[in-house]
């Protein structure tokens, strides 16, 4: 929820650990051409799985209905960076899931698999790409702001308490 809601949720609501997320947003008509070394995956890849433990923020996984694609950077075999595009109701391509190992920070491998999925969704022809992220995530704001991305909105999220849960249940 956005700030101004969540700060009038009764208290009964309010998660023990709420998480500020930011939402960000890439006209595809406004993209120029990107080159990337990504190559598409294939959904089934054990590998994806097993980069994505290394994500806090992973909430999409190998076997999800509503894949479109996974993209990532391969070095000698190895699964270095990941992400999906998954489907929105209004078509737009959402991207989920980027993790690049903590081993292979900072070379640019986020950037890399970001681009192919771009590059793909606008193939697509969709009308809007998007994603979000933790709030408190520099390195991610620094890759999302250079690939042309704006930021247009930030939300909290948490789990909510048990009494919460049964209120609405």
């Amino acid at each position: 929820v956005e700030d101004s809601v969540y700060a009038k949720l009764p208290p009964t609501f309010l998660s023990l650990e709420p998480r500020s997320w930011c939402l960000w947003i890439l006209d595809p008509t406004k993209s120029g051409n990107r080159e990337s070394t990504a190559i598409i995956l294939a959904p089934n890849d054990n590998r994806i799985a097993e980069l994505l433990v290394h994500s806090e923020s992973a909430h999409v996984f190998p076997g999800n209905e509503n894949i479109v694609r996974w993209c990532g950077v391969v070095r000698e075999d190895e699964l270095l960076s990941v992400g999906a595009q998954v489907r929105s109701a209004n078509g737009a391509a959402h991207l989920v899931s980027i993790c690049t190992h903590p081993s292979a920070r900072g070379a640019g491998l986020a950037r890399e698999v970001c681009n192919a999925l771009i590059t793909e969704a606008i193939a697509d022809e969709v009308p809007i790409i998007f994603l979000e992220m933790f709030a408190g995530n520099q390195p991610g704001r620094r890759v999302y702001s250079a690939l042309g991305f704006s930021e247009v909105g930030v939300y909290r999220s948490g789990r909510l308490n048990k009494l919460a849960a049964q209120t609405v249940s």
